[in-house]
């Protein structure tokens, strides 16, 4: 009878909980469209801000595209020839001749093959186009567009704010205008690598947005991706690339001050004067040619024990072709700047030889099997372990152990379940809350996770995560359940009576959403209105690593609050329901505050998977500083908030060159 009573209060209670959410739903964004069309009033810039915003944009774009143009021409300058298709007997060599056609106004399409160049021969027009005043060129990597979720022109925007890290109104606002006045020259790079069922739409919309004003698109050059870049710009003059001839390839190789002219004099003197060899044929690619100046042109006392001289590459019994010398050089990359790294001289205690090219090999397949679009994003890290099912045995761990403890200490166990199952509903309802909060409000600074745009996630994906987490939740209390049984104290309500087993159902569920929805309102309304202190939560750096920096803050953040407010309302529980020394079962929020951060934080998901691929052996624990290894031997580049392989063909390497780390 007691039960139904509280059965029938709850239903009450919870009835009224949905109907006072929704008086504070509309009170809260009553106030927030008040805000919302105050800021409005005040929120335009000044022609003057406007100016300044401009100026920053164009330096900020700018000095990013230096910075790539030098990372790819880290190793020297390599001359990619090209011609026009009206003119294909006469090469030329010129990123000038094409910049000037380009400021003329008029638009041209890139192509070439696999590994020619286009990528470096793009971003050194863009670096000579923004050398001079008028126009801004962008560099757009069309590998990140994801054509399924974004419009063209949303993600544009969205890679100059997170490629170039202009996160604030004004910098949005001047990027805005930039479009819509015709100053922005979009280079377009890498049109064959969206999916070949949406090339022509995605060439369609292209044409839409650009219409005849400039621009560049490259892609590899085959019947199907020269008719879509046709479309996407149908008035551009065609621009062919050319293999490098040999000569220049020689004189490339030897541009280096650690290039030892005698040991590379057979690699350099056997493609000059055998043009048609395996070496030379391989060597005619930009990308082969820069690969093998990274592995061979250097200090031989740096250079991997496992890597021959570079007279190897001109061995026909070894290499009878130049698929054979291309996998070669592919594979070899990580060996060769791992191996540097160890070899090289270092302070004492530095953690950057710690690792060696068999782990770094190992680490980068098992993270190349795995890269979408290339990408490589601490948010994607929640795919690569199998976090449910981690949460689950640490569910039934936290279960045995709040059910042994609870033996001791009166009245830990029954709240604590219950509080568990209180860090899922906080976790859902401080997302919902916060997510609608955002959502109501236009705010194009904001920057999210890749190029989908700021993904806080919808109704469906909450709900799936609170299903995951109260799962979680349930199997602790069976899992506390069963403990007490196998040690003779079967107790499903673990002492707790009929009365208090409801009120604490109630507070668990109903009180706990409702404060936790209004927190999420708060939260989201006062990171809408501190756009200071919302530039240093989320994926809003410019940079993977600050990336991952900015995002802990915010799951540090969730962690405090929930922390806060789950010990407030347990202790709020206790007082009212339970004797003085229940008071222990607090020390639980915590960990009911970590499951209410899985749901809403990328970094506590991101840092468990870290962790438990750590453990195996799959990724090293010092992370960040093997990325940033990586990046530096020019394995893997920066596009914004995450890394990206340097080429397609590479990632396919070293995917498919390490069968360990491609089954782990």
């Amino acid at each position: 009878m007691v039960w139904l009573v509280s059965v029938r209060v709850f239903r009450t209670s919870a009835d009224l909980a949905v109907a006072v959410c929704g008086v504070l739903e509309a009170i809260f964004f009553g106030l927030v469209a008040l805000g919302r069309d105050e800021a409005a009033e005040s929120s335009a810039a000044s022609p003057e801000i406007i100016a300044v915003a401009r100026s920053r944009l164009r330096s900020a774009v700018s000095s990013q595209v230096t910075e790539q143009a030098t990372a790819l021409t880290a190793r020297g300058l390599l001359t990619v020839p090209w011609n026009r298709t009206g003119d294909p007997t006469q090469d030329r060599s010129s990123v000038a001749e094409l910049a000037r056609a380009v400021e003329a106004g008029r638009q041209l399409i890139v192509l070439g093959g696999s590994q020619s160049g286009k990528t470096t021969l793009a971003t050194r027009l863009a670096e000579t186009l923004a050398a001079h005043p008028g126009r801004q060129p962008v560099l757009f990597s069309l590998s990140t567009w994801n054509h399924g979720q974004v419009w063209l022109k949303d993600w544009m925007l969205l890679t100059i704010r997170t490629g170039y890290d202009l996160t604030s109104a004004a910098d949005v606002e001047a990027a805005e205008a930039a479009f819509r006045e015709g100053l922005i020259i979009p280079i377009f790079d890498g049109l064959d690598e969206i999916e070949a069922s949406y090339r022509i739409t995605a060439a369609e919309t292209i044409h839409q947005l650009v219409g005849a004003a400039p621009a560049v698109l490259t892609s590899i050059a085959t019947p199907e991706t020269e008719q879509a870049a046709r479309v996407a710009l149908p008035s551009a003059e065609i621009i062919k690339l050319r293999p490098v001839a040999t000569a220049e390839v020689s004189r490339y190789l030897l541009d280096s001050p650690m290039a030892d002219a005698d040991e590379l004099a057979p690699l350099t003197s056997g493609i000059v004067e055998d043009p048609e060899s395996a070496a030379s044929q391989a060597l005619s690619s930009p990308l082969m040619a820069w690969l093998a100046k990274t592995i061979y042109a250097a200090d031989a006392n740096t250079r991997s024990r496992g890597i021959a001289g570079p007279d190897e590459l001109v061995d026909p019994a070894r290499f009878p072709d130049a698929e054979s010398v291309e996998r070669h050089l592919l594979r070899s990359l990580p060996t060769a700047v791992f191996e540097r790294y160890r070899l090289r001289s270092r302070a004492p205690g530095s953690p950057a030889g710690a690792f060696t090219p068999g782990q770094a090999d190992r680490w980068l397949a098992f993270l190349a099997a795995r890269a979408t679009r290339r990408i490589i994003g601490f948010w994607e890290f929640r795919r690569y372990a199998p976090l449910f099912r981690i949460a689950l045995l640490a569910a039934v761990v936290v279960g045995c152990v709040i059910a042994i403890i609870g033996s001791a200490v009166p009245y830990l166990a029954g709240p604590g379940y219950f509080l568990l199952l209180a860090g899922a509903v906080f976790g859902f309802a401080w997302s919902r809350g916060y997510t609608v909060t955002r959502a109501r409000v236009a705010d194009p600074t904001r920057i999210g996770y890749g190029y989908a745009g700021q993904d806080d996630g919808d109704l469906r994906l909450h709900a799936l995560r609170l299903a995951r987490a109260a799962a979680a939740a349930l199997v602790a209390y069976v899992a506390g359940v069963v403990t007490q049984a196998v040690r003779g104290q079967a107790s499903w309500r673990f002492g707790l009576t009929p009365r208090e087993f409801g009120a604490a159902a109630f507070v668990a569920i109903v009180l706990c959403f409702v404060v936790a929805n209004l927190g999420g309102r708060i939260a989201g309304w006062i990171l809408l209105h501190r756009p200071g202190i919302d530039a240093h939560m989320g994926a809003r750096a410019g940079d993977p690593l600050a990336a991952i920096r900015s995002d802990r803050r915010s799951g540090a953040a969730i962690l405090v609050v929930g922390t806060t407010v789950l010990a407030a309302g347990i202790a709020l529980y206790d007082v009212v329901f339970l004797p003085a020394d229940a008071i222990w079962n607090v020390s639980l929020a915590p960990v009911s505050a970590s499951i209410a951060a899985f749901i809403w934080n990328e970094w506590i998901c991101f840092t468990v998977a870290h962790q438990w691929l750590a453990l195996r052996g799959r990724l090293p624990w010092r992370l960040s500083t093997f990325l940033r290894q990586c990046h530096e031997g020019g394995i893997l580049r920066k596009n914004g908030n995450h890394f990206e392989f340097r080429h397609r063909r590479l990632q396919e390497s070293l995917q498919t060159g390490s069968d360990e780390g491609v089954r782990r």
